[in-house]
């Protein structure tokens, strides 16, 4: 099963429309009001177009955007919990850049990471991570301006920084914390995809045709990737289903 989550109106129910189901299905708002509430559960099966893939089918589960205002205090531990829990991929959903606002989120995910595998509960492995960040606009290059890859900005995001302190210690410990956990880690970067905002508040009408090709080549891309990884995940855990939300 791969669970999307992520602060709310970043996109994440485009994201399942556009790159798992190829068609869309959630609803996607262009207002300031999230438009999924809870947990929703489609109730027909979908199976993968690819022929490569034509073996893969999909139970597709929509979440509540973390940090809702609107919502309990105790809403984000439940999402986090319930995709740690169900998951054979964890797909992280921002916006812009990976910064330290970021990682603030996901604290919620690794402490109940911890207290998991402190209890020693039903969760025997924890399921692989993938940090999707959207609207990227930056150079992917490291500190020589040599070209990298996504999977190599989010290594060098976790790395440590130097220095004492409890905010620094505290910085490097949720590092720590995300790498024992999460071993097997992938980064994928999505560009916006459309120049016009008048479009980019009607997303959900928006025709393939009209995206930048740019964006609709790296869907394609991730599509391909999560399927494959899906395969192999099954394959290779019988516990673990390629259900996908």
């Amino acid at each position: 099963m791969l669970i999307i989550v992520g602060k709310q109106r970043t996109g994440k129910s485009y994201f399942i429309n556009q790159c798992i189901l190829e068609k869309q299905e959630f609803t996607v708002g262009n207002s300031i009001h999230a438009c999924t509430k809870g947990l929703v559960l489609l109730t027909r099966v979908f199976k993968a177009k690819n022929p490569q893939h034509e073996n893969l089918s999909f139970l597709v589960l929509d979440t509540e955007g973390l940090g809702n205002p609107n919502s309990q205090t105790s809403s984000d531990s439940k999402v986090f919990l319930i995709a740690l829990l169900l998951s054979s991929i964890f797909l992280f959903n921002s916006m812009h850049c990976i910064d330290e606002y970021s990682f603030q989120d996901l604290q919620v995910m690794l402490n109940l990471a911890k207290d998991i595998e402190t209890k020693n509960q039903t969760l025997n492995q924890f399921p692989q991570f993938i940090w999707l960040v959207r609207d990227f606009a930056l150079q992917l290059e490291n500190q020589f301006h040599q070209k990298i890859d996504s999977k190599d900005y989010l290594e060098k995001s976790l790395e440590e920084s130097k220095g004492v302190g409890d905010a620094i210690e505290q910085k490097n410990k949720l590092r720590r914390q995300f790498k024992h956990f999460f071993q097997d880690r992938e980064c994928y970067v999505l560009i916006r995809p459309v120049e016009e905002e008048s479009q980019l508040q009607h997303l959900g009408v928006v025709k393939n045709e009209q995206l930048r090709p740019e964006f609709n080549q790296q869907i394609a891309a991730i599509r391909n990737k999560i399927f494959r990884k899906s395969i192999y995940l099954t394959q290779s855990s019988p516990r673990r289903s390629t259900a996908s939300a």
